[in-house]
Order: structure tokens, then sequence, then C-alpha cells
């Protein structure tokens, strides 16, 4: 809690991260953030994706990106987020 933004490359090169959330109160993830860390399922507690900035490639690596069934679409059809719409389930 009270993480507002996640630099970019953070967490690059994590290979053995599995899963991460992401709080509800960060607004912006850098580029490359999750770089090479293919077997990870992101959780997102945002409910509005246009609350996020997200940079370019932040999610290219990852396996899965969950996001609030409720709005799944609105990630999905949503600039920048649409890139990762056949990672992203609802939970």
């Amino acid at each position: 809690n009270g993480v507002t933004s996640i630099g970019g490359g953070t967490f690059s090169g994590c290979i053995s991260l599995t899963t991460i959330t992401i709080p509800y109160g960060v607004t912006e993830i850098g580029s490359y953030v999750f770089g090479s860390c293919y077997e990870l399922e992101v959780k997102i507690i945002q409910t509005d994706p246009s609350a996020i900035k997200l940079e370019e490639w932040a999610f290219s690596d990852v396996k899965k990106i969950l996001v609030p069934s409720a709005s799944l679409s609105a990630y999905k059809s949503a600039k920048y987020w649409e890139d990762y719409k056949d990672k992203m389930q609802g939970y």
C-alpha cells in the first residue's frame, strides 16, 4: 500500500516471480516493468483502466493479466491496454 508508480524495468528479469497484485493506488506502470517474467500472473485491483498510465511493453512478457470481471471489456478496449487483451481474464 502507498505505491503509486512502478518504474520501468522494476521487476525485469525476476523469472521466479509468479504472482503480483497491483494495488488500487497505482497510477503509473513503466515500460518493460515485467520483462522476462514469462510465468507471471498479474492481478490488477483498479476498476478503471484510464486511471493507470501504462507505458509501452509493460506486460509484454507476462503470462496472464487478471482484472475485475466487471471491467474486463473496458480494459480490453482501453488505449494501450488493448495490446494485452489476449492475456486478460476477469476475476
